[in-house]
């Protein structure tokens, strides 16, 4: 079993992490299309509809996140995405294919599809998959809900540094093979 305090670190932190995403697609749908049709995975005739089911999963995982009873459902629904947008990019990986954006930069500067997104998108599947497994029923105190807020922030901090340093050794990597450096 576990804490309840791990659960919820692990809930918020996908909450945060798909109601980014989500409205990073609603705000700019065209931009999110434009990165889908780049995949080159789902025909073209059913981007728009595959484009809007996306938006409303991502939706659907922030919402059932928050409630427990129904946090399995939106733990299944979270690792279901992260290994989809995984598989694309490996795919896309495997064809030999570069892509500039991959669609998941949150408004930041683009980020190229690489290996490492790819194992991030596992990773965090991987974390997603811990919210499955039974929760210990003890009642959160004061100090659990700090350790959550603490957990969370730490989270999101190493995920923000994680991007930066993908991004910037794509961009280096890109300056040498340029003959920049």
């Amino acid at each position: 079993m576990f804490d309840p305090v791990i659960n919820w670190i692990v809930a918020l932190a996908l909450v945060q992490l798909f109601a980014t995403a989500a409205w990073h697609k609603f705000s700019d749908m065209n931009a999110f299309k434009g990165s889908l049709s780049a995949y080159e995975i789902v025909p073209v005739k059913f981007e728009n509809i595959v484009a809007g089911f996306i938006l409303v999963v991502e939706l659907m995982v922030v919402v059932l996140l928050v409630i427990p009873a129904f946090r399995e459902v939106g733990a299944l629904l979270a690792c279901g995405l992260l290994l989809a947008y995984a598989s694309g990019m490996a795919i896309n990986i495997w064809r030999g294919r570069s892509l500039a954006d991959c669609g998941c930069h949150f408004g930041s500067k683009p980020q190229a599809v690489t290996r490492f997104l790819v194992a991030r998108n596992l990773v965090l599947a991987l974390g997603a998959s811990l919210l499955i497994w039974p929760e210990s029923t003890r009642q959160l105190n004061l100090l659990d809900f700090g350790s959550i807020l603490f957990g969370l922030a730490v989270i999101t901090l190493i995920y923000t540094i994680s991007n930066s340093l993908s991004q910037s050794y794509t961009r280096l990597q890109q300056a040498i093979a340029d003959g920049d450096l």
